[in-house]
C-alpha cells in the first residue's frame, strides 16, 4: 500500500481540470529546494542534463505539478509517485499501483506549465508562449491546411501570430489526445478556433467523428495559449475547469 495522506478530491467520470502553473512564481517563493526533493534519482538525472536553466526549472516543475495534481486525487503522497517514459502519448505511472489513477497529459513552454487531468476519457494538453521568435507564417504554410493558412494571413499582427499559435495547440493537444505523431500530419485537422465551441474537420485519412471530440482554447495571460482535446464518452463532453496552482502551496 502506498503512503497517503488521507486527504483526496475525487474526480468524478464527466470531469476534468486543467491545472497550470508558473514556474516564476516557484522562484519567487523559494520552493526550488522543496521541489528537488521530491523527484526520483532519475529524474534529478535528467533534469541536469538540460544545458539552461530555465529548461531545468520547466522540467522540475513539470514533474511536481504532476505528482502534486495526481496526490489531489488520490491521498498519494507526491514523492511516492514514478513514471517511465512511452514514445507516445504522456508518462504512465510505473508506482504505487494505485486503482483508478485519472488520465492525464502535460505540457510545457516557457514561462508555463500545465496539467490536463480526467477520470475516463482521453486527453492532450499544449501550451504556447507567443512571444517567442518564430516563421509562423512559413511553418503554417508547411503544415496547415490552405484554409487555415489563409485565416492566419487574413489578420493584422499581433491577431495572425495569436492565431498561428491557436492552431498550432489545438493540433498538438489533439495529436497528444490521439497518441499519435506530429509527422503523421497537421493538414489532416482543419480547426476553427473561431467557432463557438472550437470546431474540426478531419480529412479522409482520419478515422474519428468530429463528433467524438471536445475541444478548448484559453489565453492565459498576455503572453501564452493553452488547448485541450478531449473524448467525448457516449457523446458526452465533459465539465471542463481551469485552475492555476503553485504545487505545495495552493
Amino acid at each position: 500500500m502506498p503512503p497517503v495522506s488521507g486527504n483526496a478530491d475525487k474526480l468524478a467520470d464527466g470531469q476534468a481540470h486543467i491545472w497550470y502553473a508558473r514556474p516564476e512564481e516557484v522562484v519567487r517563493r523559494g520552493l526550488v529546494s522543496r521541489y528537488e526533493s521530491l523527484l526520483a534519482p532519475e529524474e534529478q538525472a535528467r533534469k541536469q542534463r538540460f544545458r539552461f536553466e530555465e529548461s531545468r526549472l520547466e522540467y522540475l516543475v513539470t514533474r511536481v505539478l504532476v505528482r502534486t495534481v495526481l496526490s489531489h486525487y488520490t491521498g498519494v503522497v507526491p514523492e511516492a509517485w514514478r513514471f517511465d517514459r512511452q514514445p507516445l502519448g504522456p508518462p504512465i505511472v510505473v508506482h504505487p499501483d494505485f486503482p483508478a489513477v485519472p488520465r492525464f497529459n502535460l505540457s510545457h513552454t516557457s514561462g508555463l506549465i500545465a496539467c490536463l487531468v480526467a477520470g475516463d476519457r482521453d486527453v492532450g494538453v499544449d501550451v504556447e508562449n507567443t512571444t517567442r521568435t518564430i516563421g509562423y507564417l512559413a511553418i503554417a504554410e508547411r503544415y496547415f491546411s490552405p484554409r487555415e493558412v489563409e485565416d492566419i494571413r487574413s489578420l493584422p499582427e499581433p491577431a495572425g501570430r495569436r492565431r498561428f499559435f491557436e492552431y498550432w495547440t489545438l493540433k498538438e493537444s489533439l495529436i497528444k489526445a490521439m497518441g499519435t505523431r506530429i509527422s503523421s500530419g497537421l493538414s489532416r485537422f482543419v480547426f476553427e478556433p473561431g467557432a463557438d465551441p472550437v470546431a474540426v474537420t478531419f480529412d479522409e485519412s482520419v478515422s474519428e467523428d468530429p463528433a467524438g471530440w471536445q475541444f478548448a482554447l484559453h489565453e492565459i495571460g498576455p503572453e501564452h495559449v493553452l488547448a485541450a482535446s478531449l473524448r467525448c464518452m457516449d457523446g458526452t463532453s465533459a465539465q471542463l475547469e481551469l485552475r492555476e496552482t503553485i504545487p505545495l502551496v495552493s
